[in-house]
């Protein structure tokens, strides 16, 4: 593995691979909550460009930002509506 770069979780001694958004989406996320979104397509259009910014209840603004890989395969939606 050496030049590899591995993501994942682990858990003890055994890297893990992170959840799918299908799974989070399903089951939960055990994770403290960021942030919230009350409308499902402001969630999409950050997901999608990668990048935002949240209006907190305190009148504040949270950057959110793309940090890295999950480790699964891109899903472009685009194409994926095309096929549809």
């Amino acid at each position: 593995l050496k030049g590899k770069r591995l993501r994942g979780r682990l858990e003890g001694r055994v890297l893990k691979p992170y959840d799918t958004a299908e799974t989070i989406n399903n089951q939960g996320l055990n994770a403290p909550v960021l942030a919230w979104l009350t409308d499902p397509m402001d969630l999409q259009f950050l997901q999608i460009q990668g990048s935002g910014r949240v209006q907190l209840d305190n009148g504040r603004q949270l950057r959110i930002g793309y940090a890295d890989q999950n480790g699964h395969p891109y899903k472009p939606i685009g194409r994926w509506l095309v096929e549809q």
